[in-house]
């Protein structure tokens, strides 16, 4: 709510204007037993690990996934199945190596109903379950993704910022929050061009820096372009520090929702991304091309308070394929058919 009260010493104001913040709407919603144990997955697009602060970063660009790790487990050698999205969020669902579903690109057929996705298990065991998903292109129709879930949020054309996507996800919850659910929630802000909005866009940009001006995302270099200027490198490798900071600002949102509900303690947190960012390493500059460490190596981390070990970071090789039957383990549902 702002107003502008006019000149001094003048109790007016000449013009006004309201929005209904989501989450003061959501507070007014009366918390229903929901005994759980819900699942929330985080798929945070063209995230690397070693751009959050819980894996060394120098820069604080994640309080909130640092605080997730911190109250739960953290997977230090997590590793994506593919560097290209839909076939990477298709292992996550089905826990298939990709050769195991033959889909490699983003414009294949979608998957077929054979494979029984992670969505399809729990709704079979009584959850609620919806996903939100914030690139046109991982539509349901072209990727088989939406299988399983009751609601699935499409983004109509391009990409949807993330606090789009997280409002959605937190007016689903004020709806369903009495009901065991699984909620998949998909944030693709730290893809390229790294435009988050104001304040996280500039947040890491050196202002004395002389940067070379911004380039439009259809001229950005991808790799073996020798004559990249090196602050341009720097410039738009701090932009993604800010874009990375604005999506950990609305796993935070997702995350205060489900304290405010009372169901936090009830509900098993998972963040993961499917696959990372090379910004400028190996003439790589600002793609997820090649299977080059900073592109495949990704965060994973297990929240689950009085379920998952607090504090604990462990070195285990893992992959994304784990995600599944881990989630399945966990929740004590029976793992059927064969995972990878």
């Amino acid at each position: 709510f702002e107003t502008d009260p006019g000149e001094s010493g003048r109790n007016e104001a000449d013009w006004t204007t309201w929005e209904m913040p989501v989450l003061r709407w959501q507070r007014k919603v009366q918390p229903k037993l929901n005994e759980g144990p819900n699942v929330v997955l985080f798929t945070l697009d063209t995230l690397r690990a070693d751009r959050l602060s819980c894996y060394g970063y120098r820069r604080k660009t994640s309080p909130n996934i640092d605080r997730l790790a911190l109250q739960g487990t953290l997977m230090t050698r997590a590793y994506s199945q593919s560097t290209t999205t839909i076939p990477s969020h298709i292992s996550i669902m089905t826990s298939k190596y990709v050769n195991g579903f033959g889909i490699y690109g983003q414009s294949e057929d979608p998957l077929p109903g054979v494979y029984r996705t992670l969505a399809e298990c729990l709704k079979e065991v009584g959850y609620a379950t919806a996903g939100f998903v914030a690139a046109g292109f991982m539509r349901d129709a072209w990727t088989g993704l939406g299988q399983g879930f009751d609601t699935f949020e499409e983004c109509p054309v391009g990409t949807l910022d993330g606090e789009h996507i997280a409002n959605s996800a937190i007016r689903w919850l004020a709806k369903h929050h009495d009901q065991r659910f699984f909620v998949w929630i998909h944030l693709y802000d730290c893809h390229v061009p790294y435009a988050p909005p104001p304040p996280f866009r500039d947040r890491f940009v050196d202002s004395q820096g002389e940067y070379t001006p911004d380039l439009e995302p259809t001229l950005l270099p991808v790799r073996d372009d020798e004559k990249f200027d090196r602050l341009n490198r720097e410039y738009y490798s701090d932009r993604y520090d800010g874009a990375v900071a604005y999506t950990d600002h609305q796993v935070g949102r997702i995350v205060s929702v489900l304290e405010e509900l009372g169901i936090l303690e009830t509900t098993l947190i998972v963040v993961a991304a499917d696959h990372g960012e090379c910004l400028g390493e190996h003439s790589i500059y600002f793609d997820h091309v090649t299977l080059y460490e900073p592109n495949v190596h990704v965060p994973l981390v297990f929240h689950w308070p009085g379920h998952i070990p607090a504090g604990e970071r462990r070195g285990e090789l893992c992959e994304n394929v784990d995600i599944y039957p881990t989630v399945l383990d966990l929740l004590g549902v029976e793992v059927r058919g064969r995972v990878d």
